[in-house]
């Protein structure tokens, strides 16, 4: 079920949204954040992916009664977060996609902001924000990455953005037959940044412009599983594709590696202990399950990469080497 729209007029922005079984009261902030944007020539898609869920789509019926930017789309059956966004990529019309989670709460200034930097910046094709968590152990600000090479050297290790602030230039999407990889569940915006990592210049402007809400419910054990093994793919891929880039042969992560070795070779050709992937890299290495933690700890210390990290990055790895949290594993 779809509420038509005034097709004659092409929004600047599609904003895509899906909805579960998110509470009404996180349900209600979330659309009346985006409904009271400054930035007002957009589109609002939303994907209902619980067919039972009433009292969701009877309150998304009334708002898009209230506002003809809303448009909503009911699935049949729970399809995922994948394939819900897929369906409304594909009815999405806006130059910008911008995404939205259904228990968060967008700035008043966000589509303002980002639309104004996209517009001055044609080279770049994804750009996040900076947020500030809510709920659980909430209540501090995450700053991302800002620059494309800080953004796309994180990608080594994870993501670089988070996913309900970014907004992507929709042309390279249709240039480029884009969408969302529908063999991923779950990390499905990692893997839609590494489909369009070669394809223009990423940014993350510093402004913190959404609140992001931390929730028991977000991710089950079995799921945070599965996500753990689809990041571990990503990863890989990210790692070896830059070995490549810089003329060394591909890590074989099936076996075990000699990271003190490796760090030798790839500072030969980079050349330079403080490059920001060569670092980024390092810190994937030294997080990663190994069979002697302790010494690969001394050794971060006596060849100066322990220093390299950040205080917060420092901090998670001396609790890795002491055992009170989980390595990653590569």
């Amino acid at each position: 079920m779809k509420h038509s729209m005034n097709s004659m007029t092409i929004p600047s922005i599609s904003v895509l949204m899906s909805v579960y079984r998110e509470q009404m009261e996180w349900l209600e902030l979330s659309v009346n954040s985006i409904l009271k944007q400054t930035f007002r020539d957009f589109e609002f898609i939303i994907v209902v992916d619980d067919p039972q869920n009433t009292e969701a789509i009877n309150y998304i019926k009334q708002k898009a009664e209230e506002d003809d930017r809303i448009q909503y789309l009911i699935n049949e059956e729970n399809l995922g977060l994948t394939k819900s966004l897929n369906k409304g990529l594909r009815v999405a019309r806006g130059k910008y996609i911008a995404r939205m989670d259904a228990d968060d709460n967008s700035y008043p200034n966000r589509f303002e902001k980002q639309y104004a930097f996209m517009e001055s910046h044609p080279e770049v094709v994804l750009c996040g924000t900076s947020i500030h968590y809510v709920g659980g152990k909430g209540n501090r600000c995450q700053i991302y990455p800002s620059t494309n090479e800080e953004i796309k050297a994180e990608m080594l290790f994870n993501s670089g953005f988070s996913h309900p602030t970014i907004m992507i230039r929709r042309q390279t999407l249709i240039d480029h037959g884009i969408s969302y990889d529908e063999n991923y569940r779950q990390t499905q915006d990692y893997r839609l940044y590494e489909t369009l990592h070669d394809l223009g210049e990423f940014a993350n402007l510093t402004d913190v412009l959404l609140d992001y809400r931390i929730s028991e419910k977000q991710i089950s054990t079995r799921l945070h599983h599965r996500q753990g093994n689809l990041m571990q793919m990503i990863r890989r891929r990210m790692i070896n594709k830059w070995l490549k880039r810089i003329g060394y042969k591909e890590i074989d992560f099936n076996n075990e590696i000699n990271r003190i070795d490796l760090r030798k070779d790839i500072l030969k050709l980079t050349g330079n202990k403080k490059d920001i992937y060569f670092n980024t890299f390092m810190k994937t290495m030294y997080y990663t399950n190994t069979s002697n933690k302790m010494a690969l700890f001394i050794k971060s210390i006596l060849n100066g990469d322990f220093f390299q990290m950040s205080h917060k990055d420092k901090k998670s790895y001396v609790g890795i080497v002491i055992g009170q949290v989980s390595p990653i594993l590569l």
